[in-house]
């Protein structure tokens, strides 16, 4: 990922360098600030508030992407910034940044910098009508929730979900807010929140400021060197007998992917992930052994794991379902936790430049090849051999259907270099642990909101954003996708085939909600989903318009044998990276990854599952009398 902190000059029209005491209208100020922190696309859902500003995207080199909803358009954006460091969506007042909000809350649980610009009524009508109007029957705003009510309301409900609120209605010097507002969302790695007036995007202000560039501030950080919590972890690292780094999804947003593959390969320390953080280090380095989940995974790696008497946690974002029920946790008591520019140790916390401080480490710290443990052997030897921990399909026949067990292992020999991996919130994201990855690919897997039909938009934000990249950065966006998930954001694909992007989806067809199912209720209604024709999506949604498929093929298909499955991914017309390729794989109803069955058992036991069960027998036995 390019580093957000690189700066971009502006240009303006002509291409020219704004010059002192240069005017221009805020909308292109905000535009041109945008793209030069790497964000040259703004997704989103026209309104009448919004009109004035997106008049100005075109005139600021900048790519409107018009979603099919704006809660799609906040998860394409998303998408986006996982790739180019930054994303932007644009929605109206009231219906839109509503419909918008629950992809922005997702983006800042998950740490991802969003720009959500919301075109609101203008400052007149504030000023007019600031709580009803003058008149029994004036004063009433559309989008309003009712007459009275504080046009205020939906901003404030943004103060929990992002890390900054502008109002550019407010008095004050609109372009250092913004850029304020801008350094906010690129350092905390949060979505930030900007409300513009109607009548205020063509209002002139001083662009001269865009002619230099602004740095990103980051937090007061304590002198590396002169850090005791590097000290105390550089010893305990030094003197520690079952060492460990263990990576989350989070050490992807703050630059620290290059140095903690440096951390890896020179100190040789066992290294494992969790399922957000897989493809942040190089998983054929001899020390890397995999995902951790806990009990369900390899049980040499679980007792090494919970033996740890030094843990390097980067990124950490420990979610009851990424952590199997907090059970795939490392000892509180011996971790070093590092996330942005905070490391914790033993109940102390210090401000610091996490890159820096590796830097420090690893100048330090020299890997211990003698043997450390009490039992006389190394810590390499007391885990497992890699080649024990590669998952391979079973044994199988052309005839035989397609299972889970089977498909996900066997992607992993059609993985390539540079893959952009997507996978959805459900039996995806639970196949991805069984993946044998690569080097050098993108995998984008929630670890905290899990928010079902996330992934098919934010795939094509991925695949947008590999436009913007140099040629050799380029890679396939590879969507793994469900049909439960499929169907809530299904339009989404329209917009993929309108832009020509590049994509291949495999959408498993277990007609419903298989994880669930697992859970409880495995023959509930409310766990199945509608059956629809899946390969006629695609020319449904645009596939079959005039033009459509000039130098852009379409590939949809249906697998349901293990034959072929293999035909297909051996066949030039999947491998083709030009085009988008859909394929439904049908699969069991209740059929998930096997070693995942007691999580899924364990999870419908917490929930009061079985209790539920025997209160539906008990309500089916009054109902007929007994």
């Amino acid at each position: 990922m390019r580093p957000t902190s690189v700066w971009r000059r502006a240009v303006v029209g002509n291409g020219a360098r704004p010059q002192a005491g240069t005017k221009l209208p805020l909308a292109t100020y905000i535009l041109h600030r945008l793209r030069q922190h790497g964000c040259e696309a703004i997704h989103g859902v026209p309104g009448d508030f919004t009109l004035p500003f997106l008049s100005y995207v075109e005139r600021a080199n900048m790519k409107w992407i018009g979603s099919c909803n704006e809660l799609n358009a906040a998860y394409a954006a998303d998408g986006y910034a996982r790739v180019t460091g930054l994303g932007a969506v644009c929605t109206t007042f009231g219906v839109g940044e509503l419909s918008a909000i629950n992809g922005i809350a997702g983006s800042y649980a998950e740490r991802v910098p969003v720009v959500h610009i919301v075109g609101s009524p203008s400052t007149n009508t504030r000023k007019l009508y600031p709580r009803g109007g003058k008149g029994t029957f004036q004063g009433l705003v559309h989008h309003a929730l009712g007459r009275g009510q504080d046009l205020d309301l939906y901003s404030n409900l943004y103060k929990s979900v992002t890390a900054d609120v502008l109002r550019l209605s407010e008095p004050g010097c609109h372009t250092r807010r913004i850029d304020d507002t801008l350094r906010t969302c690129l350092t905390t790695k949060t979505p930030v929140y900007m409300e513009l007036p109607s009548d205020m995007a063509s209002m002139d202000v001083d662009a001269s400021d865009l002619s230099e560039p602004y740095e990103l501030n980051r937090d007061s950080t304590t002198s590396d060197r002169d850090s005791s919590i590097k000290d105390s972890i550089l010893r305990d690292l030094k003197g520690a007998k079952r060492p460990l780094i263990m990576i989350d999804g989070l050490a992807a947003r703050f630059g620290t992917t290059q140095s903690l593959n440096e951390l890896v390969e020179r100190t040789d320390i066992p290294t494992v992930v969790t399922t957000h953080g897989l493809g942040i280090v190089d998983s054929h380095h001899p020390s890397y052994y995999g995902i951790y989940t806990g009990k369900l995974g390899n049980q040499q790696i679980h007792d090494y794991v919970q033996q740890s008497d030094c843990v390097l946690l980067f990124g950490e974002l420990f979610s009851d379902t990424a952590t199997v029920g907090w059970t795939a946790v490392p000892p509180e008591a011996s971790t070093a936790s590092f996330s942005g520019s905070v490391a914790t140790y033993k109940g102390r916390t210090e401000h610091c430049d996490i890159n820096k401080m590796l830097e420090i480490l690893l100048e330090q710290y020299s890997p211990q090849r003698a043997p450390l443990d009490a039992t006389g052997l190394s810590y390499a030897e007391l885990l497992p051999r890699k080649e024990a921990l590669v998952i391979r399909p079973p044994d199988t026949k052309p005839d035989d259907p397609v299972t889970q067990d089977y498909l996900w292992p066997r992607l992993s020999s059609f993985f390539r270099s540079k893959d952009n991996i997507l996978l959805a919130n459900g039996t995806p994201l639970i196949g991805g642990a069984m993946f044998s990855l690569p080097r050098q690919v993108r995998v984008i897997a929630s670890g905290l909101w899990f928010s079902i039909g996330q992934m098919l938009p934010a795939a094509q934000g991925v695949a947008l954003a590999q436009r913007s990249l140099p040629e050799d950065q380029r890679g396939r966006t590879i969507l793994l996708e469900g049909d439960g998930s499929f169907q809530t954001t299904a339009q989404e694909l329209s917009t993929i085939i309108k832009l020509k992007l590049d994509m291949t989806i495999l959408m498993a067809n277990n007609r419903g909600y298989a994880y669930e199912r697992l859970i409880q209720g495995p023959d509930a209604d409310y766990n199945g989903v509608a059956d629809w024709d899946y390969t006629l999506a695609p020319a449904m949604l645009g596939g079959n318009a005039p033009g459509a498929q000039e130098g852009y093929p379409i590939v949809s298909e249906r697998v349901e044998t293990v034959g072929q499955l293999e035909e297909l991914l051996g066949s030039e017309r999947i491998q083709e990276t030009r085009g988008l390729k859909f394929v439904e794989v049908m699969m069991g109803e209740k059929d998930v990854p096997k070693y995942f069955l007691p999580a899924l058992e364990g999870a419908g036991k917490k929930l009061g599952g079985c209790a539920m069960d025997r209160g539906a027998e008990t309500m089916t036995e009054l109902g007929s009398g007994q």
